[in-house]
């Protein structure tokens, strides 16, 4: 995490210090904001995402605590550093049972207090990045299960597009295949608002389509913001304002391609990316074993037909020399049924 993408909040009825404290955050790359009323914390927690709040005990008799509430009630995420002039052993405990990440006591050393913010960012970092990687296990698992539930080619690709879509939080999503013997791609799934594919269609969009982009460099591709792409009158009417395109490998063929669409701008980050790249691994194996399965079917259903049309009878015996299956002339031989023959020694 990088300092310009932290947000600071500092709540300290001292507007004087507040201001300072923000000030010198500022300079070291934060954004930061101040708060000096519970009221005002209640704005800042509504118009802005918050990484950590550094909250001042004594703010308002009682409503440090309060404060403390209200930030872990809004997101429980945000680590919380406390200061006090008191310093009392019991504030000191009951802000750590509010899960403050630390205790400083007024007046502040400007070198300790920001070495303390970082240290509670850090963690703030590895909590949600082992969230993060829980989450994705569950999603791969998730996915994994249900594209294993069927063979049928297109049960596999909705089934997998829709557990996608609805574990990346995205508006829709499309698979596109290349066609085995036309090399074409065409798409075999999607799911969202109608004009998802179109927009792709349209004269300004075209040349930028994800998709095509991934099928041209195997390679994954993330547009962060499709606005910019078409004039400002347009920008309300996308369907989608983001997109996160993969492709879908086996060894060094490229088999097609898995696209999602976000309904906001910058949506889909690295590890998104990261993790959309592991799920269409899995559906590519996915892919190929229902397509081995199609071709082995339809060798099976040639093959059973080539041999009822034989007009000898014929069968194919087991081991012991009971009939596993004979053609109709065979049957008629017998004068019996198709379906009488099996067993038959």
């Amino acid at each position: 995490m990088t300092n310009e993408s932290i947000t600071f909040l500092v709540v300290d009825d001292d507007r004087a210090l507040a201001q300072a404290l923000a000030a010198i955050a500022v300079a070291r790359g934060f954004t930061a904001v101040t708060a000096g009323t519970l009221a005002e914390v209640d704005a800042a927690l509504s118009a802005e995402r918050f990484d950590v709040a550094l909250v001042d005990l004594d703010f308002g008799g009682k409503s440090g605590f309060d404060a403390m509430r209200r930030i872990k009630a809004r997101d429980a995420d945000i680590e919380i550093v406390v200061m006090s002039a008191g310093g009392s052993l019991a504030s000191a405990i009951q802000s750590y049972d509010l899960s403050a990440f630390a205790f400083l006591r007024k007046p502040l050393d400007t070198q300790q207090l920001f070495s303390t913010v970082l240290r509670a960012l850090e963690r703030r970092r590895m909590h949600l990045h082992n969230r993060r990687l829980v989450w994705e296990l569950q999603t791969i698992n998730e996915i994994a299960e249900g594209v294993a539930e069927s063979l049928d080619p297109r049960d596999v690709l909705m089934g997998a597009l829709q557990r996608t879509v609805r574990a990346l939080s995205a508006v829709g999503g499309s698979i596109r295949l290349r066609d085995e013997i036309t090399g074409a791609f065409n798409v075999r799934a999607v799911i969202g608002p109608p004009g998802l594919l179109q927009m792709w269609e349209q004269d300004d969009l075209r040349a930028y389509r994800p998709s095509e982009a991934v099928i041209a460099t195997r390679a994954a591709v993330i547009l962060e913001d499709v606005r910019a792409l078409v004039p400002e009158d347009r920008r309300t009417t996308l369907p989608a304002c983001s997109a996160l395109s993969v492709p879908l490998l086996a060894g060094g063929e490229i088999l097609g391609t898995l696209t999602l669409g976000a309904d906001v701008p910058h949506r889909f980050a690295v590890a998104d990316q990261r993790l959309l790249t592991t799920i269409a691994g899995q559906i590519s194996v996915a892919i190929q074993n229902a397509r081995l399965h199609e071709s082995i079917s339809r060798g099976k259903r040639e093959w059973e037909q080539t041999f009822d049309a034989i007009s000898d009878p014929i069968a194919v015996f087991d081991v012991d020399g009971r009939i596993l299956r004979g053609n109709r002339a065979l049957a008629v031989h017998l004068g019996c049924e198709v379906t009488q023959l099996r067993g038959r020694d």
